[in-house]
Order: C-alpha cells, then sequence, then structure tokens
C-alpha cells in the first residue's frame, strides 16, 4: 500500500480495520478519529523540526541534520506530544468503556446520538484541540512558504 502515499495507505488501514470489526459505530468513530489524529501529529511534527530545525519527528532521524537534536527545547516539544497522546487516547477510550453500558433503543441497538454524548460531555476537547493543531500548521506551513519566497 506505500505506493499510495502514507496518508492514503493509513486511512485505508485505519477503514479496513473498521470494516473487519464489523462497521461498529463506537470503534469506527474511534479508529477514524485516530487516522485523523495521526496525520495531523504527523504533519505538525514534520513542520515543526523544518521550522525550528530540530530532531521533533515521532522517530529519530537516521541521518539528522538539524540543528537541535537533544536539547532541553526538544525534550519539552516531545514531552509535550506524550502528554497529548495520552489525553487523546483517553478521550477515545471514553466512547469505548461499557462501564455504564447506554441504553438501547427499540432494536436492541445502540444510538448514535448516545455514543456521541458521551464525547460531547466534554465539549469534544480533543477533536477541537486537534484541528486548532491542524491550524497551526497550515499557519506555520504559510509563515514557510513566505519566507521561502523571501
Amino acid at each position: 500500500m506505500m505506493y499510495m502515499g502514507k496518508t492514503k495507505a493509513g486511512l485505508i488501514t485505519f477503514l479496513v480495520s473498521a470494516m473487519l470489526h464489523g462497521l461498529n459505530f463506537r470503534l469506527s468513530a474511534v479508529l477514524l478519529s485516530l487516522a485523523v489524529y495521526c496525520y495531523i501529529e504527523h504533519s505538525f511534527r514534520q513542520m515543526l523540526a523544518d521550522f525550528l530545525g530540530c530532531c521533533v519527528q515521532a522517530r529519530p532521524c537516521i541521518r539528522c541534520d538539524h540543528k537541535y537534536r537533544n536539547q532541553l527545547p526538544v525534550q519539552f516539544i516531545n514531552f509535550g506530544f506524550h502528554l497529548l497522546a495520552i489525553f487523546n487516547l483517553a478521550y477515545l477510550g471514553v466512547l469505548l468503556d461499557n462501564g455504564d453500558e447506554p441504553s438501547r433503543t427499540e432494536d436492541g441497538v445502540t444510538g448514535i446520538g448516545q455514543q456521541l454524548e458521551r464525547w460531547s460531555q466534554f465539549n469534544y476537547s480533543s477533536h477541537f484541540l486537534m484541528f486548532g493543531i491542524l491550524g497551526l500548521d497550515f499557519l506555520f506551513r504559510a509563515i514557510l512558504q513566505i519566507i521561502q519566497y523571501c
């Protein structure tokens, strides 16, 4: 699948995984959110690495030519991404928690609205946070484009 590009390959992987799990809404919503989150985080880390000249990608560079490799600011940025991942996974996991099983509809299936209400109790904070990071990514990429053309 790599000939399709990393983004398409990742999205297809999550789509196939959702289908293999029977298109369960709870699991599909979490998998789709994870796919989007992974893309946003990867894109933002890559942009930060270029913008700041530091090694902050998810995996260490093979031949690192970044100005900053393992200094304190780099470790601080990576720690921030670790905290973001913990928050996102805890937030997404709320939908999978069966501790207080939601009431079922007449046909015995949990409603989509009932499932999404769990996330709405947290004001969709993780989704808004990740789309805010995507906005920062677009902003910094535009700044990089302007700097390159000047």
